[in-house]
């Protein structure tokens, strides 16, 4: 379960994201939201959002930023790598696998 203090790291860069989806945040484990905040994601959930969303926070220009969406399926959490347009790309179960996939997939990198 992630803590409030990840939580709120997480949600720094956007304190009314911190809110949203709180429920599937708590689920996150504490590993793997910490992972999220180590490799420099930050929460940019919105009401609007179905779950709970995170990005790097750079420019990424008038298209968007992908971003990393977490679910709950089957009472477990599920990682779904988006675009820009917010259309799936890829679902891993663990948030290293999400996190290698997106920075190979918008960055060329690791």
């Amino acid at each position: 379960m992630a803590t409030k203090k990840t939580i709120e790291k997480l949600s720094e860069c956007f304190p009314a994201s911190k809110a949203e989806h709180l429920d599937i945040k708590k689920t996150i484990p504490e590993r793997e939201a910490l992972t999220l905040l180590h490799s420099g994601f930050v929460d940019c959930s919105y009401s609007n959002d179905e779950c709970a969303t995170y990005y790097l926070n750079r420019e990424w220009g008038s298209d968007g930023a992908p971003t990393i969406a977490v679910i709950l399926a089957a009472k477990s959490v599920l990682y779904i790598v988006c675009n820009s347009f917010d259309i799936e790309i890829a679902n891993f179960k663990n948030a290293s696998k999400a996190i290698d996939f997106y920075k190979t997939e918008f960055m060329g990198s690791k």
